[in-house]
């Protein structure tokens, strides 16, 4: 990316901060899941084509398979990159329960944005505690 699409990837990300979190939604103010905020982003920096649905899924589909859904997807759009190499607008993937369940996207000097089953979406700093010890690879978009 360069320096201008990274600064309105950020832009974009921001303003999603404040919009409460609810399972399936994807509502820009109003509420939105984790992974539907990155859908959200993606097709409002046009990575993703306006028309790209998710299927729906259980909101504890991570308590009871081994195998994520989530990253089965995203296999699809993205490749995954070594910590070394992350840039803004790459992927970092949490693993809750038993399988990856949470993603974030990559702001920069340390710092990501997500959508937070307490706070909604929301920046976080990746050398967090609470998230570090989650964290299991990050993911770039293809063509990126």
């Amino acid at each position: 990316m360069t320096k201008k699409e990274e600064n309105q990837f950020i832009k974009e990300c921001r303003s999603w901060i404040g919009t409460k979190w609810m399972h399936g939604v994807c509502v820009k103010g109003y509420r939105v899941d984790c992974i539907h905020f990155l859908v959200g982003v993606a097709k409002a920096v046009r990575w993703l084509d306006e028309k790209y649905e998710i299927q729906p899924y259980p909101r504890d589909w991570a308590l009871h398979c081994a195998e994520s859904k989530m990253m089965a997807e995203m296999g699809r759009y993205c490749r995954p990159v070594k910590l070394e190499k992350i840039k803004v607008g790459d992927i970092l993937v949490y693993k809750f329960a038993k399988t990856n369940s949470h993603a974030a996207f990559y702001l920069g000097d340390g710092k990501a944005i997500h959508s937070h089953i307490q706070y909604g979406v929301a920046e976080f700093d990746i050398n967090d505690r609470a998230m570090k010890t989650h964290f299991t690879m990050i993911m770039r978009w293809k063509g990126k």
